[in-house]
């Protein structure tokens, strides 16, 4: 695994994909999507290396959105209510 000291960006993604509440997994992606994309619009330069990881990250995160969202709806009343 990554030194999130390798990427600035990369300890909002590890934060989103650890999540264990799928009801905030939504909300940390958002984050780490935020962070990559300050990260992909700021002064620094990156590496093809960076770039690739920007990219398998972004693709992760997109996936894990959708599967906490599939989760949720999934879900019925009774799951909701506690019963």
């Amino acid at each position: 695994m990554l030194s999130p000291s390798i990427y600035p960006w990369f300890a909002a993604y590890r934060t989103a994909v650890l999540e264990p509440d799928f009801t905030l997994v939504p909300e940390r992606v958002r984050e780490a999507l935020r962070v990559i994309h300050d990260r992909l619009n700021g002064p620094s330069q990156m590496d093809d290396s960076e770039r690739q990881s920007i990219a398998a990250a972004r693709a992760a995160l997109e996936k894990l959105h959708g599967e906490s969202v599939t989760v949720w709806n999934a879900r019925t009343t009774d799951d909701l209510i506690g019963n």
